[in-house]
């Protein structure tokens, strides 16, 4: 499996993401009600606002490559919230234009969604896994040679 990222721990309820190909960084805190200060999105934020501008990145190269004004397309993302279960049953893309879009358009902005790489992930349904790293300083040894012996 490739490395993508490490997430360090910045203080109170507030971590950075660091991507591994380009040390690119990413805050995240929790709202004051969940014991963080606020200074940054929450994770649950960060995924939804990468699944909309992922989108958003999408219809704009697929505009650019069919010659379609994209300047007048704003998206938004809403959805339905269970409370009980925690998790959206639903979320929808809402295209707004400034005016009423062909239905080829349409069509296109529907396909460049559908063919976004945030979109794919979830409609994936990737398999999950959780791995334990025992990585304490050993310099230079192994973690078995680190064992003292009676």
């Amino acid at each position: 499996m490739e490395d993508i990222l490490q997430v360090n721990y910045e203080g109170g309820r507030r971590f950075t993401s660091v991507f591994s190909d380009n040390a690119l960084e990413v805050p995240s805190d929790q709202k004051p009600e969940a014991g963080g200060n606020g200074s940054a999105p929450e994770p649950f934020q960060l995924f939804l606002a990468a699944l909309a501008s992922c989108a958003c990145v999408y219809i704009q190269g697929y505009c650019n490559r069919k010659g379609i004004d994209w300047s007048g397309i704003k998206l938004s993302l809403k959805g339905d919230w269970n409370s009980e279960r925690r998790v959206y049953e639903k979320l929808c893309f809402v295209i707004d234009s400034e005016a009423e879009l062909p239905l080829k358009d349409k069509a296109l902005i529907e396909t460049a969604i559908r063919n976004s790489a945030v979109y794919r992930q979830i409609v994936h349904q990737a398999e999950m896994g959780i791995e334990h790293a025992y990585n304490h300083a050993t310099n230079g040894r192994t973690n078995d040679d680190t064992k003292t012996h009676s």
